[in-house]
């Protein structure tokens, strides 16, 4: 089952490379977000159970749980740049890089977040990332 979705896939891709109006970042980003989109959301016990091996320091927990949030990324990152800037009109490079913004907060505060804080995790990594990214925009 996996062989023929994998399949499917490259031949997706070749024919969307193959079409003149084709845009590398623009299908770089789409591959990028159908896999972001496949990761399974984590629920509070995961998430839970993925702190305290980041505290025993689990180098694959710490991924597990990056990965788990940046699925919210490019939907916050989105959010955003129509919000404040589809008025303007801006460029694909300029979303990208607003995405990256808010990946890069993201692991920073991953690695920076104390489980024994009382502070929601989720609701802390959301801020920080939405304020990352407010703060990329300008």
């Amino acid at each position: 089952m996996t062989d023929i979705k994998m399949e499917e896939d490259k031949n997706e891709v070749k024919e969307m490379v193959s079409r003149p109006d084709y845009d590398p970042w623009i299908g770089s980003f789409v591959l990028y977000c159908r896999e972001v989109a496949q990761i399974e959301v984590l629920s509070e016990k995961e998430e839970k159970e993925l702190m305290k091996q980041i505290v025993e320091g689990s180098k694959s927990a710490r991924e597990r749980l990056t990965m788990g949030y940046s699925r919210y990324v490019p939907l916050f990152a989105n959010y955003f740049c129509k919000r404040y800037y589809i008025k303007e009109g801006w460029d694909f490079t300029f979303f990208l890089d607003v995405v990256q913004e808010g990946n890069l907060e993201l692991v920073r505060f991953i690695n920076q977040y104390d489980p024994k804080s009382s502070i929601d995790f989720r609701q802390m990594a959301f801020w920080s990332i939405s304020k990352a990214i407010c703060n990329a925009l300008g």
